[in-house]
């Protein structure tokens, strides 16, 4: 997903950087995370690399209400991904 475009219907976005101690982590979380679809894709779609140490997420969403939903599901998802 370029960081410049947004998925048509999706214009709400958020590009989040968590830094996590060492690269094999980040990589352990971001797969952790593209396991599950995403339930709406219509309203929410999401991607995830890892630089180096950091997990970067893009979260798109058809509205801010949707785009909260799916941050605060996502800090979740990696609080408990971490802790694991």
């Amino acid at each position: 997903m370029d960081a410049k475009q947004t998925t048509p219907g999706h214009p709400f976005r958020s590009v989040v950087r968590i830094r996590l101690p060492s690269q094999r982590q980040a990589c352990i979380v971001k797969d952790c995370m593209e396991v599950d679809e995403e339930l709406q894709p219509l309203k929410v779609s999401k991607s995830f690399e890892v630089q180096g140490g950091d997990l970067v997420m893009h979260v798109e969403a058809s509205d801010l209400r949707m785009l909260r939903v799916a941050l605060s599901s996502y800090f979740d998802m990696v609080t408990v991904s971490i802790k694991t």
